[in-house]
Parts: structure tokens; sequence; C-alpha cells
């Protein structure tokens, strides 16, 4: 009997430790377009407020008829419809994340309607304590872009009254031939046609656009950051017996053709690699790897030990492969305090656009100088600047969110309560039981 009451003890205590969850802080989802057409890019930040984390997974949910998966930070995946994004402080809790941007993912938009955004995960505090925010989600409506209901917009062509077109009149078309111009016009670092002109010319033409790489390869070691078909700068640094390097692309596309320029007779000193992709259409990608051969790989060193912004987060965590962030600031905020620290002393750091900066998006450039001269390498940090001022939907949004906070807060302690209650009353049962059963066997 004493066994047994001990035992209905530990188990009740443990049932209360563990079943401890704090219900507070909001997660939700915002859009940096609530319009889009299709075709386009977008992003959707995951954004956390009222909370402390030390540890989390999040689990983004898409409507994959609306919209295709494009990117996010180094540690998220994609897999059925959902991304999922984990983050550790590397600290142990000593920086937890208190508010802000948890994580910022890309998408496009690939078919007209209302494109709905879910969030979920878990959450713990410093002290491995559960979180449970409020999750609230976003809706992106996407248009199909299609001009064609109003012929006298954007098509090149002006017609007059009696329906008569003045065909080869319209100063924007010279000799008809304004579909046929040079394929580089039309080219942008994603490979999407952007002639303002010629809003149609994608609707016109089947092939495909794909002109991104699958696979970047090379016969030498030490190529950063690691390859990924939207990251477009490379470096490498080899020694000075290296003369040529083979260079393995692929392309996502089978019918897209791939260039190599500048792989053989590499000269000492700086030089550069060109891998030229063609897209099915005729859309041009190209992506560059920095060569730095030198006699001395140690001198040749420009990669950085640290990278930082006073009070704000970068994403993804710095690592000095990886050479492109994304980071939030809100408010008035002009200039950004960034900490760059070399890997080599004598190796030097400029800091470019992180003064005056706008609301939007700001591209902060850290380059770092090799103590030989000629080695470089470039951080880019791209801030995006809000005002921080809710509109009345916000607002209302806000309000509800809080509500719901306080709600939770409040429905957690209930519970808190009576599961103190049930383990007082389990507890006085048991000893009540094992009074009287220590009594009987006294009398016996």
């Amino acid at each position: 009997m004493k066994k047994i009451v001990i035992s209905v003890f530990f188990v009740l205590l443990y049932f209360v430790y563990f079943s401890h969850v704090e219900a507070a802080g909001t997660v939700n989802l915002s859009a940096s377009s609530n319009t889009v057409n299709v075709g386009d890019n977008f992003t959707i930040s995951v954004n956390l407020s009222g909370a402390s984390v030390a540890t989390l997974t999040t689990r983004l949910s898409i409507d994959e008829e609306k919209v295709q998966y494009v990117s996010g930070p180094s540690n998220s995946n994609y897999l059925n419809g959902r991304v999922i994004y984990t983050w550790t402080d590397p600290t142990g809790g000593a920086s937890p994340l208190t508010a802000g941007n948890i994580a910022t993912f890309t998408f496009k938009a690939i078919s007209a309607g209302n494109a709905n955004f879910g969030v979920s995960g878990e959450f713990f505090t410093p002290d491995e304590t559960s979180v449970e925010p409020v999750f609230s989600g976003v809706t992106v409506n996407v248009n199909d872009g299609n001009n064609m209901d109003n012929p006298n917009e954007n098509n090149g062509q002006t017609e007059n009254q009696q329906g008569q077109q003045n065909d080869g009149q319209d100063e924007n078309i010279v000799g008809g031939q304004t579909n046929n111009q040079d394929v580089e016009n039309n080219v942008t670092n994603e490979g999407t046609n952007t002639d303002e002109n010629n809003p149609n010319i994608n609707q016109q033409d089947s092939r495909s656009s794909n002109n991104n790489l699958r696979t970047l390869q090379l016969n030498v070691e030490g190529i950063s950051p690691r390859f990924n078909s939207r990251t477009t700068q490379y470096y490498l640094t080899i020694t000075e017996d290296v003369n040529n390097i083979e260079v393995i692309a692929e392309p996502e596309d089978t019918k897209a053709s791939v260039q190599v320029i500048g792989n053989t007779n590499i000269p000492l000193g700086s030089s550069q690699i060109r891998i030229i992709v063609t897209a099915e259409n005729g859309n041009r990608k190209e992506y560059y790897i920095s060569v730095s051969k030198t006699n001395d790989i140690e001198l040749a060193n420009a990669n950085l030990e640290n990278l930082a912004i006073e009070d704000v987060t970068l994403v993804p965590e710095f690592s000095p492969d990886i050479t492109d962030y994304t980071a939030e600031v809100f408010g008035d905020i002009d200039s950004l305090n960034i900490l760059a620290v070399p890997q080599k002393e004598n190796a030097q750091v400029l800091i470019e656009g992180n003064e005056n900066l706008q609301y939007g998006e700001n591209l902060i450039s850290v380059i770092v100088n090799a103590e030989d001269g000629i080695s470089s390498k470039v951080y880019n940090i791209t801030v995006v600047k809000t005002e921080g001022i809710l509109s009345d939907t916000n607002e209302d949004t806000e309000l509800q969110n809080t509500e719901n906070v306080d709600n939770a807060v409040e429905n957690n302690v209930k519970m808190q309560r009576i599961i103190i209650v049930v383990f007082v009353i389990a507890l006085a049962i048991c000893l009540i039981i094992w009074a009287v059963w220590r009594k009987r066997k006294n009398q016996q």
C-alpha cells in the first residue's frame, strides 16, 4: 500500500510538471504585397511578438494551386505543401528571440485566386518551457494579370474610333518587330520577362523560361558559398599550379543550354569564370565565380569571422560561407551599426549602404579585401525597412490577437489550478487510504 501511494504521488507530480505550458505571444504572417499578379514573386514573413523563444519550429501551409515555393533560409525545407523552418539560439538561450521577424520565404504566384497561408509550430523558452502563441495566417490575392479585355492597353497598337487599326503607326513598334527585340533586354536575375511595353510576350510564347542551374561542381575544392540555384555569385581561391578548372554545370530544364567562359588558362591574381544559362525561350542568366590565384592561400583569405547588426537579427544565422542575408527594421531607424570582423587581422573591411536607410528594401554590402590586395569577397544584407504603423485593419487584427492571448493565458491558468486541485485531492485520498490501512494493521 505504501508503494502504491508513493507511485501515485510521483505520477501525479510528473503530470503536473510536464503539463506546464506557457501561453504567451503571437506568431503572425505578413506579405510583402497583399495583391500580386500571376508570375510575380513575393515574400511571406513569419513574425513573433510577446514571447521569449530560444528554440522553435514553424510550419507554413500554402495553397499549391495558387503559389509555388521559391526559396527560404538555409535551415528550411519544403515538402508536400509545407515549409518547415527550425531555429535554435546559438548562445544556448542567452540571446532568445523576443520580437520581430523569425524568417522570410519567397513564393511565386502561378494561378489566379486567393492564396491562403497558415502557420503553426512548436516554441520553447530558454528554460525549455513550451510556449503556446496565438497563430494567425494571411491571404494574398493573385490576379491573372491579363489585360486582353482592353485591347487599347499595353498592346503596342492604337485603334481609331471606327475600329480601323493603325498598323505600324504606334511609336512603340518599329517595323512591327517589337516581339523580336534582343532577348537581353528582357533578362532579369530571376530570368523573368519584364518588358513593360509588351506584357503579353510571355503569354504568346509557350517555351520554357527556366534558366536556373540544377548543379554546379568543380574539379577543385573551396568554392563558396554552397551552391544554390538562386545564388549567382561564388568565390574560389586556388594555388598557382592550377591553370584549368573543370566546371560541371547542369541546367534545371533539359531544353536550356549552358556556356562556360574563363575556366582555362587562368592568370595569376584575380579573374572570373562566367556560366551563362540560356532558357528555351532565349532568356539568359549568368552565374559568376570570382577566382583568386595566389602563391599564398592564407594571404588570400577574404572571409569574415563574424557578422552582426546591433539590435537586429540576421537571417539566416551567420556563417563565413554564406554571403546573402536579410534583416528587417521598423520605424525611424536611419542607420545600422554593423559588426564585421575578418578572419585575418590585416584584411580590410568596407561597409556600404548602412546609412540613410529608405523605406522598403536597402542593400548593404560588406566588402572584405584580403591581405594580398587582390582577393576580395562581398557579403550582402538586404534590409527591409517598414514604417511600423498599423493600418485600421491591422490594428483590429492586433487587438484581436491581444484578446486571444489574454484568453489563452486565462484558460491556461484555470487549467493549471484544476490540475493542482485534482492533485491535492488525489494525494489526500491516498493518505487517507494509507492511514486506514495502517490503523487496521495495528489493530490486527
